[in-house]
């Protein structure tokens, strides 16, 4: 019993992109998706199936754009559901496609605020560096929001009070585990 994949079934592909294995792959039926652009005549059931969610141009003499997922993680429309509260910023991943709560709409990053905020070991009484300004001889100095006593270079505090520390050791991007594959489209009804 053979089973068909519907035209426009996006999967993970194991191989490498060469020339050799994307015409393979073109004799099976299936196109990288890589944001390229094909003539709407060519490939007419995919053309009917994605449309221009993912960019093109014109009607039926025009061409279409395969996703461009090189890089990308895949996520579901969010429709009613409201779990993406973010669909009304959602832009064309290419000229001539879908924005907003529609397949094909493209989402840059964005970090969150975390469920637990950060906090700092420095509670209570700590050191800041502050320059040395004696000014009266007033034996008193200003570090932060929060008073303290000169000692050597630095104010010693009594309390945290209200201020800011500095963190860092960033990563460039939040992201979960990963293994990198390419991905392919089924362009034939067969």
């Amino acid at each position: 019993m053979s089973q068909i994949i519907p035209t426009g079934t996006i999967v993970p592909y194991a191989g490498n992109f060469t020339e050799d294995s994307i015409a393979a792959l073109n004799a099976l039926g299936w196109l990288p998706c890589d944001g390229a652009s094909y003539p709407k005549k060519t490939y007419i059931y995919l053309a009917l199936s994605i449309s221009n969610n993912f960019g093109g141009t014109g009607g039926f003499e025009g061409n279409f754009n395969v996703p461009d997922l090189r890089g990308r993680f895949l996520r579901g429309v969010s429709n009613s559901s409201q779990r993406d509260p973010d669909t009304a910023t959602r832009t064309a991943i290419s000229a001539g496609g879908n924005t907003g709560n529609n397949v094909g709409s493209l989402q840059n990053f964005a970090t969150s605020k975390p469920n637990i905020p950060f906090t700092t070991d420095s509670a209570g009484q700590h050191l800041h560096n502050v320059p040395h300004l004696p000014v009266n001889n007033n034996a008193y100095a200003i570090a932060g929001s929060h008073y303290g006593l000169w000692n050597e270079g630095s104010v010693t505090t009594s309390t945290s009070g209200n201020h800011i520390h500095t963190l860092s050791g960033f990563d460039t991007e939040n992201r979960p585990i990963n293994s990198y594959v390419n991905f392919i489209i089924k362009f034939s009804d067969q």
